[in-house]
């Protein structure tokens, strides 16, 4: 379905300016942190799953977002995790980092985020944490490309 690239730091500008599929997920000493869910622990660590029509403007949304709280509504969630709640002291050196797959057009890339959080809602039975909506969340789950696990 879509062609990632390698996690990369959060601070790390992304290579492209293009329409994405993006994940961003949190990282203590060197490993993702597994994230329990509802019907099982997300070993993957994943926070969000995004599209967006241009990678470096999501990317640069999602510095302020956890800087300022400002930018991206999702990823404003992580200035109130770190400002208000005990995720810094239980997790000291957590790191965030990012991947994406740069899509022919903001149209597909909404297709393949479609696709990756109805799979990961078939997995965990939720969201990820910093996700709030399903698209087309009474349409089809049959497709075969929803599958299950984070791809």
């Amino acid at each position: 379905m879509t062609d990632f690239t390698n996690w990369s730091p959060f601070e790390f500008e992304p290579e492209t300016s293009g329409a994405a599929v993006y994940e961003f997920r949190i990282v203590v000493g060197g490993n993702p942190l597994t994230l329990g869910r509802m019907l099982s622990s997300d070993p993957s660590g994943v926070l969000v799953i995004g599209c967006t029509g241009n990678m470096y403007r999501r990317w640069c949304q999602s510095q302020t977002a956890r800087s300022k709280c400002y930018g991206s509504s999702t990823l404003n969630l992580l200035y109130y995790l770190e400002h208000y709640s005990p995720l810094p002291e239980r997790h000291p050196t957590a790191v965030y980092e990012y991947r994406y797959a740069v899509a022919e057009s903001p149209v597909q890339a909404k297709v393949w985020e479609e696709r990756l959080l109805k799979r990961y809602f078939r997995t965990f039975g939720e969201l990820p944490p910093l996700n709030s909506t399903l698209p087309k969340r009474y349409g089809n789950y049959e497709d075969p490309d929803f599958g299950t696990g984070t791809g």
